[in-house]
């Protein structure tokens, strides 16, 4: 091989390795957080929780996301209803919904909803509620 053609192998291997290590750093699942002790602001923590489940921001969630709720020390309340509209995982990358076992958030989580209905899924796929 000459000096030109080792050259271009070794740029395009260079680019091709850039590429497989942003798109795998892209599909890294993410953790998000409800609270009603949170600001709201992106529900990346307990300090930035979305504060209540209606004000989950869906546009975000991805397949293989976490949404880990707030029990609090012994119970939280959420007073409105868990509602998933057109969000759709597969079956190797599901989202997960759960309760968070991380002491003083991993009291009792209770749904009141509205009008008796505390979670509604349309047309949702493999949306895993622990």
């Amino acid at each position: 091989m000459n000096k030109r053609v080792i050259l271009h192998f070794l740029r395009f291997s260079v680019l091709t390795a850039s590429f497989f290590v942003l798109s795998a750093s892209q599909v890294q699942a993410k953790t998000f957080f409800v609270s009603t002790q949170g600001d709201n602001r992106d529900g990346l923590s307990w300090a930035t929780a979305w504060s209540e489940l209606k004000n989950i921001q869906w546009n975000v969630i991805q397949p293989g996301d976490v949404i880990v709720l707030d029990g609090g020390r012994h119970h939280m309340t959420y007073s409105t209803p868990l509602t998933i509209f057109q969000k759709i995982a597969t079956q190797a990358k599901p989202i997960s919904i759960v309760r968070s076992n991380e002491p003083g958030h991993n009291g009792q989580v209770v749904i009141a909803g509205v009008n008796g209905t505390a979670i509604s899924m349309y047309n949702s796929q493999y949306i895993n509620i622990d």
